[in-house]
């Protein structure tokens, strides 16, 4: 990864060891980390619409995180999105591409396979859609 220090990126996971284990992993290649346990904490923070992403779990113990995504987007904030899930549900990314989600993380996470993600969406933001 390349150093930005104005790169953030939010995760929305209640499990603390994933919250400080991707913590380590990403502030290792210079981006900022905001962790929260649950989704109403996170929608209650001031979340920046520009130079930053979102991962965030897909059951949380007090709204799903399709909710939290759901509110995000009616609010009008369509911050880059990946759905972390243990969920082997067939019919959840159809669900998710309408809320415009960038991608969906399987768990156990996969150390490359989230930072190759969280460039993908570092390096398009600010793109329109069909811009190379």
């Amino acid at each position: 990864m390349q150093a930005s220090e104005h790169y953030k990126v939010f995760i929305v996971d209640p499990d603390t060891a994933i919250r400080d284990s991707v913590a380590l992993l990403l502030e290792s290649g210079h981006l900022e980390v905001i962790g929260f346990a649950d989704g109403r904490s996170f929608l209650k923070a001031a979340v920046p619409e520009s130079g930053c992403c979102l991962l965030v779990e897909s059951s949380l113990p007090d709204v799903s995180g399709l909710s939290v995504i759901a509110e995000l987007r009616r609010l009008g904030n369509d911050v880059p999105t990946v759905l972390l899930t243990s969920s082997t549900d067939s019919d959840l990314a159809a669900r998710v591409a309408d809320l415009g989600v960038a991608g969906i993380v399987r768990k156990p996470l996969r150390s490359q396979q989230l930072v190759d993600q969280i460039e993908f969406l570092r390096h398009s933001t600010g793109k329109k859609q069909g811009e190379p």
